[in-house]
C-alpha cells in the first residue's frame, strides 16, 4: 500500500474513532472511604482511558479490562452527586453522575457466576445502600437484610437522580412472603415503608416493570433506613374547660412581606409555620435574616423559600440567627416561611425578620460541555449572559486554568448584551493535552468585583432532568489534540 493511502486511511480511523462515550456506571456509587470495582458503560476506546472527576478524592483507575474501573474514595469527599468524565486524545465525553453515600453499600450483578456467592451472602445490617442493575424482562433481584425490632424499615429507590431509565416494583420479605409491596409506583423514584415489630432477617426485592426499559444502563440504587416505631398513643378525653387546651386557628393565608423592610413574629404554638409572600423577578438576588438568638429568642430558626405549590427552593442552614441568600430562577410570586427547626414554639420564640433590597444578579451559560484545539488553531466558546432585565451590569469574559500554549482574550459584554463569543487559540508548539478549564464572568466598574463562573446544562439521556443529582458543571473540557 502507497504511504499517501495508509496515512489517508490512518487519518479516517483517527476522526472515526472520535471521543469517547460514558453512557453508564456500574455501581452508580459508593460509600466514603471504600475501595471497589466500577463497570463504566459506552465506547472507552482505545482502552485505557483518562478520568476526570469534579472531587479529587474520588480516585477512578483503568483496570486491566476495558470498562472496569478500580474506585477509591477518600472519606473526606462530600456524599451526594458527583460528575465523573473520561478522556482520550479523540476528546472526553459528557460528564456522568455518581453517588456518595456514607452508609455501607452492597452491589448486585445480575447474570453473573457471582450470583451464588451474593445469594449466600448474610444479610445487611440497615442502614445500608444496594446498587443493581435491570438487564431483563424476568430481572427480579434479592437483597438480604437485617432490620432491628421494633423499626419502620424505609426503602427509597432511585434512578432519575442517575439520569437512569431503571423502572422497577419493590416488596419487602420474610421467609419469602411479601410484608408490602409497590407493585406500580407512581414515579420513577419512589420509597416504601413498613413497619416492623420483630426484628430479624427480610429480603428486599426489585423487580422490572413491564414495558420498561431494561439493559446495562438500567441501573439503580435503593437506599434503606429506618427509624423508631412510635407507639400509639392512648387518647384522653378533652372539654373546653380541661387545661392545656389552647384555641388555635392555624394561619392559611399568607402575610405580603415588604422588601426592603422588617417584621416579627411568634411561633406559637408548637409546630408553627408563618408564611411571606412576595413578588421576584428572574436572577434577582434576595437576602434574608430570621434573627432569634442575638434577640435572646429560644427558636432556632429555619427560612425557607417556597414556590406557589408549596415545593422547598431553598432552605436556610442550621443557627442561632438564620440566613438565606436566594437568587430567583424565574418571575413570579413566591413564598418565603419562617418556622423553628424543631418544630418547637411558644409565647417567647419571637424572630425578627429583615430583608435587604433585592439586588441584580448575573450568571452565564455555556451551550458546549467540550472544546477541540489542534496547534496553530483556534475555537469559539458562545457564552450567554443572563442579567435582569434593564439591568445596567458590565461584565467581561475572559477564560481561565488554559492548558499551556493555549490563550484567550477578554471580552466586554455590555448591558443589553446578552451573548459573547470567546476565542481559544493554541500556539503552533502547543502540546497535546486533555483538561478542564473555567471561564470567568467579573462585573466591570464594582470594587470589588463580582466573579461567576459560565455553566454548561448536563444533558440526560434517559430522563427530563429535573431530578438529576448534579444538573449543571462550571468546567467545560479542552482537547488540544494532535497537529495534523
Amino acid at each position: 500500500m502507497a504511504v499517501g493511502a495508509w496515512l489517508t486511511l490512518a487519518a479516517l480511523a483517527r476522526a472515526a474513532a472520535g471521543a469517547p462515550e460514558l453512557e453508564y456506571l456500574f455501581p452508580a456509587g459508593g460509600q466514603h472511604g471504600a475501595r471497589f470495582e466500577v463497570i463504566g458503560g459506552g465506547k472507552l476506546d482505545p482502552w485505557p482511558v483518562g478520568v476526570w472527576t469534579d472531587d479529587a478524592g474520588i480516585q477512578f483507575a483503568p483496570g486491566l479490562t476495558n470498562g472496569v474501573f478500580e474506585v477509591a474514595i477518600d472519606p473526606g469527599v462530600a456524599p451526594g452527586g458527583h460528575l465523573v468524565r473520561v478522556y482520550t486524545s479523540e476528546g472526553a465525553s459528557k460528564p456522568a453522575l455518581f453517588m456518595v453515600g456514607t452508609d455501607p453499600e452492597v452491589t448486585r450483578f445480575p447474570q453473573s457466576p457471582a450470583n451464588q456467592a451474593h445469594a449466600a451472602a448474610p444479610p445487611a445490617p440497615i442502614p445500608v445502600t444496594l446498587n443493581g442493575q435491570l438487564r431483563s424482562a424476568d430481572a427480579r433481584l434479592l437483597f438480604p437484610i437485617e432490620a432491628g425490632a421494633d423499626r419502620v424499615v424505609r426503602a427509597r429507590f432511585m434512578a432519575s437522580p442517575l439520569d437512569s431509565p431503571a423502572q422497577a416494583s419493590l416488596a419487602l420479605l420474610k421467609d419469602g412472603t411479601p410484608l408490602v409491596a409497590t407493585l406500580d409506583p407512581a414515579g420513577r423514584d419512589f420509597e416504601l415503608r413498613c413497619p416492623i415489630v420483630a426484628g430479624g432477617p427480610l429480603s428486599l426485592e426489585v423487580t422490572a416493570l413491564a414495558g420498561s426499559y431494561l439493559g446495562d444502563a438500567a441501573v439503580f440504587r435503593v437506599e434503606v433506613t429506618d427509624d423508631p416505631l412510635v407507639p400509639i398513643p392512648r387518647s384522653h378525653a378533652t372539654s373546653a374547660i380541661s387545661e392545656g387546651v389552647t384555641a388555635f386557628r392555624p394561619m392559611t393565608s399568607a402575610r405580603t412581606l415588604a422588601i426592603a423592610g422588617q417584621t416579627r413574629g411568634v411561633i406559637s404554638p408548637e409546630g408553627r409555620v408563618i408564611h411571606y409572600s412576595f413578588m421576584a423577578h428572574q436572577n434577582e438576588q434576595f437576602r434574608f435574616v430570621a434573627k432569634a438568638g442575638s434577640i435572646g429568642s429560644p427558636l432556632a430558626p429555619v427560612v425557607r423559600v417556597l414556590a406557589p405549590d408549596r415545593t422547598v427552593l431553598a432552605e436556610s442552614l442550621p443557627g442561632a440567627d438564620a440566613e438565606l441568600v436566594w437568587i430567583a430562577p424565574s418571575d413570579g410570586e413566591h413564598l418565603l416561611a419562617v418556622t423553628d427547626a424543631e418544630g418547637r414554639g411558644g409565647t417567647t420564640y419571637a424572630f425578627q425578620l429583615e430583608v435587604e433590597e433585592p439586588r441584580a444578579h448575573f450568571s452565564a451559560v455555556l451551550e458546549d460541555h467540550a472544546f477541540q484545539l489542534r496547534p496553530g488553531g483556534s475555537c469559539v466558546c458562545d457564552v450567554r449572559v443572563l442579567r435582569p432585565v434593564s439591568s445596567d451590569i458590565v461584565v467581561s469574559v475572559s477564560a481561565i486554568d488554559l492548558a499551556d500554549g493555549v490563550t484567550a482574550g477578554s471580552v466586554h459584554a455590555a448591558a443589553g448584551l446578552d451573548r459573547v463569543r470567546l476565542v481559544l487559540s493554541a500556539a503552533a508548539a502547543a502540546k497535546p493535552s486533555n483538561s478542564p478549564f473555567r471561564i470567568m464572568v467579573m462585573t466591570t466598574g464594582e470594587t470589588p468585583p463580582r466573579i461567576e463562573f459560565a455553566r454548561f446544562s448536563l444533558e440526560p439521556r434517559h430522563t427530563d432532568g429535573s431530578a438529576l443529582a448534579v444538573r449543571d458543571c462550571n468546567q467545560p473540557w479542552l482537547t488540544v489534540r494532535t497537529a495534523e
